[in-house]
Formats: structure tokens, sequence, C-alpha cells
């Protein structure tokens, strides 16, 4: 493990993890669990690359307390080296303007502050739903997000997709698909059929649809219940005859295939 900013970590099964691996699995992903055998860890300790302890066991843990040089991260509930902790550490959770330096309270207000001072964007979606580090929220200019939001960062990335119907970007395909079961309509008839993924902004475009490529009721009661439609003439006609008797069907209905 060369690099300085990582060292070695290790909970009670005694496996070696790097140290801001370990950090990401527990503090953003909230994953206790050690990635090589899966045992829940209560605990995680850092080495610096001169300590010559290797094991859990050697260290002597009193609550949130494991020795002189040794800091306590509750979010995480890591033991770190204390000058670690404040140079390596606190830096992957600041949340500061990569140009001004400015610091801000959240990533919402660095937001704002990108786009009113310098013209830069940082992806609110991507804020709200990866799972990373404050400070490896990427900066963008104006022609570098918008080929964000179309095309995503390469490597499978698509970018965050749109609703055609409210012109507003969904965080991915699956947030796209729950909005869209939750805030439009699909045809039930056509879904029987296989025709999948169809959607209609709101019911009077599905009505639009009911009436030309399927068979609704349109006795007043049923179009207030609404989705009373049938794929066929023969069961709008024995609907009618059952549920409103007294509309003379082939005066109201006529004959359509």
């Amino acid at each position: 493990m060369k690099d300085p900013s990582r060292l070695r970590a290790v909970g009670t099964c005694d496996h070696e993890v790097c140290s801001i691996c370990f950090l990401r699995l527990r503090a953003i992903l909230r994953d206790f669990s050690c990635p090589i055998c899966k045992q829940n860890l209560e605990h995680v300790v850092c080495f610096d690359k001169d300590d010559l302890r290797s094991s859990f066991s050697q260290v002597q843990i009193y609550g949130e307390d494991a020795g002189p040089f040794s800091s306590y991260h509750h979010l995480s509930r890591m033991f770190f080296p204390t000058k670690y902790l404040h140079n390596n550490v606190d830096i992957l959770w600041k949340i500061a303007c990569s140009i001004c330096s400015i610091t801000c309270k959240d990533l919402k207000s660095l937001s704002q502050h990108l786009r009113s001072d310098h013209n830069l964007r940082i992806c609110l979606l991507c804020v709200e739903n990866l799972k990373v580090f404050p400070s490896e929220h990427k900066v963008y200019n104006s022609l570098q997000y918008d080929k964000h939001l179309r095309q995503g960062e390469g490597g499978g990335s698509i970018g965050h997709p749109n609703c055609e119907f409210c012109r507003q970007r969904y965080y991915d395909q699956h947030a796209l698909f729950v909005h869209l079961q939750k805030d439009h309509f699909t045809c039930h008839l056509c879904e029987r059929d296989g025709v999948k993924f169809q959607y209609f902004k709101d019911y009077e475009n599905l009505q639009i649809h009911y009436e030309a490529d399927h068979f609704p009721c349109q006795e007043f009661s049923c179009i207030n219940k609404r989705f009373v439609v049938f794929s066929n003439e023969i069961d709008r006609r024995a609907h009618i005859l059952q549920y409103h008797p007294h509309i003379q069907v082939c005066a109201f209905y006529p004959i359509r295939i």
C-alpha cells in the first residue's frame, strides 16, 4: 500500500483493507462488514505506516479511545492516527469551491455559489444519488454539464434520462420508470397484448388512445368511473346490455371493427 493517503486498516478478523476503501464502505455505503470475510465489524483500526502493530488485538480500545495518537471517527466507527484523520479523512468531507476555496454548509449551497459566481455546475441528481464523498463531486462548465446530462461519464453511463412529458431528468432509468409508473398512465389492454413501456401524459390522453384503438363505454357513469374500456366491440356491447340496459346499443354504438 504505497499511496501515503491510504493506510492499513483491520477489524477483529484482521483482514487488511485500504483505509479509504473501508471508510467509503462504512461511512458512505453504511456497510459495516469486512469486504473479505463479510464478518460484521463493530470497529476498525487504521495503522500508521510506521506502526509496528499488525493485528486488531494489539490495540487497547476503551469506548472511543484507542490511545494518545488515535482519534475516533463517529460516522464510520473507525480509529485513525490523529494527524491522518485531519489531513486525509476530514478533507474528503470538505465542501469547498475549487475556484475560490470558499466553504459551504452543504452541496446545494456550493451548487448555488458555483453557478452564480463562476458559471459552473455540479449535478444535483448525482449529489442526491451518487454514493461518493462530498469532495468527489465533479464540477462542469455549461457544455460539460449538458454532455453529462445527456451522455453521462462514459464506461457504460448513459446520462440522466428525461421524462418526455414533464421535461424533467431523473438519475437513472429505474428512477425514470418509477416516476412514469407513479405520475403517468399506461394502457392495461395494450400491456396485456404485450405492448410494454407505452405511457400517456394524463388520463385525458389515455382516453384519446382508448377511443382511437379500443372500445370504451361512453355512458356517463362509466366515463366518470374511468378505465371502463374493452378490447373488442362484442365485449363492450355485452357490458352495455348488462349494466346499461336502457341504452339502444345498435343506435348509440354503431358497429366498429
